[in-house]
């Protein structure tokens, strides 16, 4: 196991035993199908770091492996150490799917791993490296990684927009009125379609936060309350794990999503005829509600990624450190600070955007309805800070760091195809290989880097230290 995953060798040992040279059987299946569901309850609340982690190692590989495959020259000491990042991310994807496929349940992640575990198996087998039967592992068929819950929140976020643009738009020819008040034409036409369009949206207010609300407090009390529904190992973990794993998938939709669907019910049924003026003050505490709440998960977000960063920074002023163990974990380093880059620039945009909105929306204050300029400043000013949020986040996204699966398996298959150690077939029998993974008598706990260790010493710990969102 290289450095960059060295936190991880206490618990699970080397993935892989290396043999006769250029043959390696990989061991890690078969131990992780006989570990204890000890050793996983405190992985289920970190998972949100692992997988962080995971993420930026197949970034680096997707590239790595597209860079030395343009070279002219082929060279072993190269493909070495891309067989070393392939084994990395391979031992990182089937702990993962372990953790979502037998205690978080979430298809579409399990899914996702056990496809980028087949590419990278087959390109390790080109390297020599042989893949016993495990006698348990994660398993999905193709109607379960289609999932309504992303389903359903995939057209959340798809409607979300056409929805803000409706609003705010028809927000501006509502404050218009007053300056068209000579043109009956204008009144008589608005006031025909207003008719129809305002009940619509203000139902909408409120409807539209109802299925996603529904769906996650559904799960949330699924996963908590032990039935037949959960899995063998799920009903094994304490309920407070459960309730903390659960809340860093779904706690910022909950919150929001709660939040306006009381307020659009608010209102729609209560805050109406002489009380209209209360419900604007309780429209403008949404959008501050809002900027507290982009706010808090910009903290707990950025929050686990300076927790890798600090720990590769310990690292690196350890003493007694190779300079191949330097020049990795600087390598590493580069894409992990490209993806905090990334995503300090999608949460800046989430709490410059929602400071924007409240303070526009400050315009619409009742008590400055004297001044008809106003609102209407603050209505134009909404929607184009909203047209300009949906634009920079789209390009925000065109420009995120990721990887691409199917690049990593033509370029690797490319690349090692010219080693003088590739097999493409392997006549070794891999029946019964459990036999060698050779577990401890007792189940080590996960572990946190320590950051007063100067060389990667590592600590039994908690999940506490770990910030709680995905």
């Amino acid at each position: 196991m290289s450095v960059v995953l060295q936190g991880l060798q206490p618990l699970i040992g080397e993935p892989f035993i290396r043999e006769d040279g250029n043959e390696a059987t990989w061991e890690l299946s078969g131990k992780l199908a006989l570990k204890e569901d000890a050793f996983y309850e405190p992985m289920v609340t970190d998972h949100p770091i692992l997988n962080m982690r995971y993420s930026v190692l197949c970034a680096r590989l997707a590239h790595n492996l597209a860079l030395i495959d343009k070279e002219a020259d082929y060279e072993e000491q190269k493909a070495e150490e891309l067989t070393q990042q392939l084994a990395d991310a391979l031992a990182l994807a089937e702990i993962l799917a372990f953790i979502y496929g037998y205690y978080l349940y979430v298809p579409r992640e399990v899914k996702r791993l056990l496809d980028e575990q087949e590419a990278f198996r087959d390109l390790l087998k080109m390297r020599g490296y042989v893949f016993p039967e495990a006698s348990k592992k994660p398993t999905l068929d193709e109607k379960q990684a289609v999932s309504f819950t992303e389903s359903l929140k995939t057209h959340h976020r798809e409607l979300n927009w056409p929805r803000l643009f409706s609003v705010r738009l028809r927000r501006i020819f509502v404050v218009l009125q007053p300056y068209f008040q000579d043109l009956k034409r204008y009144g008589e036409v608005f006031g025909m379609v207003d008719q129809f369009i305002a009940p619509v949206l203000n139902h909408l207010a409120y409807l539209f936060f109802i299925p996603r609300l529904a769906v996650n407090t559904f799960l949330l009390f699924k996963h908590l309350i032990p039935g037949w529904w959960l899995s063998a190992e799920e009903k094994k973990l304490s309920w407070l794990t459960r309730l903390q794993a659960q809340l860093q998938r779904r706690w910022f939709e909950m919150l929001n999503d709660t939040a306006w669907m009381i307020g659009g019910l608010l209102n729609c049924y209560v805050l109406i005829g002489a009380l209209a003026p209360v419900g604007m003050y309780v429209s403008i505490s949404l959008f501050f509600f809002d900027v507290i709440l982009a706010g808090v998960k910009a903290f707990i977000e950025l929050g686990r990624l300076n927790t890798l960063r600090n720990e590769y920074k310990d690292a690196l002023n350890g003493e007694g450190l190779d300079p191949d163990a330097r020049k990795e974990i600087e390598d590493y380093q580069v894409y992990l600070e490209q993806r905090f880059i990334s995503e300090r620039r999608q949460l800046l945009l989430s709490v410059v955007s929602t400071s924007a909105l409240f303070l526009a929306m400050c315009f619409a204050i009742p008590a400055l309805a004297g001044t008809p300029a106003l609102p209407l400043v603050g209505a134009v000013l909404v929607l184009i800070i909203t047209l300009a949020t949906y634009l920079v986040g789209e390009w925000l996204k065109s420009i995120k760091p990721s990887y691409d699966l199917k690049g990593i398996k033509e370029d690797g298959t490319a690349l090692f195809a010219k080693s003088p150690h590739n097999f493409f077939h392997h006549p070794r029998n891999t029946q019964d290989s459990d036999e060698s993974a050779e577990l401890s008598d007792v189940i080590p706990r996960p572990i946190h880097i320590s950051k007063s260790s100067p060389n990667f010493s590592l600590q039994t710990g908690t999940s506490s230290e770990i910030p709680g969102y995905l």
